[in-house]
């Protein structure tokens, strides 16, 4: 039976060391897995706005974390930064509560701090700028204004004619002033004169003085328009050789079959002589600049269109009776200083 004791205690004797360490080891493990499993919650909270009327969240960095939790309202969203920009349109003047936390990587799960929570409102509604007084901005308007710079577009329905050759050779800008002056039995109207078109465009000087201008204060412009005499401004220009209604690119209908002539083909047309009579002149400004001092005026004017060529008079007709189907616009922009 000795033998058999001595090999009970020899055998007992690892087995109760083991234990003791293994109980030993456990005690440890709690404490160092707590203090591994800490997170500092975050601190100083606070809300800022951007020019886009943004929000952006901002709080101070926790020393271990690796991420962050955040939500607002009812979404949640997770960055590695120590702010968050909300992009969503919020509706203005609302209070919003939102909480941020740190989040920390373990190995085998996540460790999170307790939640922080603050709160921020969202930016008043912007007040839209009043346009000025219909009176306050005809007053930055009167006075003398002189072009800069000008150009002459044009617009001839389907026809597209060498326009530049109905322009002055040298556009001099300065040959155009702009004098507006107030009316004394209207606030509403100024009155507008143009003194120099008549070096742009065949237009009598006379027939654009003393405009009445209306004053459009959302838009911060003035316009008016004034009808023309086609007779007494008429402007026309020759050409020799003519010019091929091939080389123009004209798309004009196939001629119709006239009974007992014979068509000349279009490619056998030229054009020796292009009319413009101007029915109408519509004239905007607007200012470019808070002081005053700079305006861009517009001066669109209407007018109709003949045109002479090479074949008969009949085929003269048929093209004339289209083109005048043709909406026709000749434009002179001009940039000017008071």
């Amino acid at each position: 039976m000795k033998p058999q004791k001595r090999f009970i205690a020899t055998f007992a004797a690892p087995l109760l060391l083991g234990i003791a360490l293994t109980s030993c080891n456990a005690g440890d493990d709690p404490s160092a897995n707590a203090e591994d499993r800490f997170v500092d919650a975050p601190t100083g909270l606070k809300s800022e706005y951007t020019q886009a009327n943004e929000v952006r969240l901002l709080w101070s960095a926790a020393a271990n974390a690796h991420f962050y939790q955040l939500t607002v309202g009812n979404k949640s969203y997770t960055v590695i930064n120590t702010y968050h920009l909300l992009t969503e349109a919020l509706p203005y003047s609302t209070e919003y509560t939102w909480s941020v936390r740190a989040g920390k990587k373990l190995a085998s799960d996540t460790a999170y701090s307790a939640w922080a929570t603050a709160t921020f409102v969202t930016p008043p509604s912007p007040v839209a700028p009043r346009p000025p007084a219909a009176d306050s901005l005809l007053a930055q308007f009167k006075g003398i204004w002189h072009a800069d710079s000008a150009s002459i577009s044009a617009t001839i329905g389907a026809l597209p004619p060498p326009i530049d050759s109905l322009k002055p050779d040298n556009i001099d800008a300065g040959l155009l002033t702009i004098a507006i002056d107030e009316d004394e039995k209207s606030k509403d109207t100024v009155f507008l004169s143009v003194v120099g078109i008549d070096e742009f465009l065949s237009i009598e000087n006379r027939q654009l003085n003393r405009i009445a201008m209306t004053v459009d204060s959302r838009a911060e412009t003035i316009y008016g328009e004034v009808p023309l005499n086609p007779e007494n401004n008429t402007q026309t220009q020759n050409f020799d050789p003519p010019i091929p209604l091939a080389e123009l690119g004209v798309g004009l209908p196939e001629t119709p079959t006239i009974p007992g002539t014979e068509n000349p083909a279009i490619d056998n047309i030229a054009i020796s002589a292009i009319t413009l009579r101007f029915t109408r002149v519509d004239i905007s400004g607007k200012l470019e600049n808070e002081e005053a001092t700079k305006a861009q005026y517009e001066l669109k004017v209407s007018a109709t269109i003949a045109v002479a060529t090479t074949a008969d008079s009949m085929i003269d007709l048929l093209i004339n009776t289209y083109l005048q189907t043709q909406p026709i616009a000749v434009t002179l922009k001009a940039y000017c200083t008071k």
